[in-house]
């Protein structure tokens, strides 16, 4: 059985996390899905909009998803160590060296690739929640 993981805040979900979710489930059996514990989200004041377990909870909703877990970190190495899954999904904006968080997704690519896993980046639609929720502060 093929384990696929991705890993983010998710606080607004949007289309391209669907479309993310999609592609990632197609490199797998099972795809679970981790996401930053409150404490741990660095998005700035306010954030995240919906705590942890709604959070959780609207992924665990969602067919394409198998497993949800809250990681206590702002990287996904506490449960790439626990899971080491086959495939890391990520974003394509993680191919920018220039990434707020290019820096830790190094290390976690290093990590998963250290077992014989494989790191994916995941094309198509993009969009950053952070900015969603700009705009609509700023909209109001």
């Amino acid at each position: 059985m093929k384990i696929v993981l991705c890993h983010g805040v998710f606080d607004i979900v949007h289309p391209g996390h669907l479309e993310h979710f999609r592609q990632a489930r197609q490199h797998g059996d099972r795809l679970y899905v981790a996401i930053v514990a409150d404490d741990y989200v660095r998005k700035g004041v306010g954030r995240p909009i919906f705590n942890q377990h709604q959070r959780a909870d609207f992924l665990r909703a969602l067919r394409m998803v198998d497993e949800v877990y809250v990681v206590a970190s702002s990287l996904a190495l506490p449960i790439l160590w626990q899971l080491e899954p086959d495939i890391y999904c990520k974003g394509l904006d993680y191919a920018d060296p220039n990434h707020p968080f290019a820096a830790g997704f190094r290390e976690e690519k290093a990590f998963v690739e250290s077992y014989g896993g494989k790191v994916v980046l995941t094309t198509g639609y993009t969009a950053s929640s952070s900015v969603l929720i700009e705009r609509l502060v700023h909209e109001r």
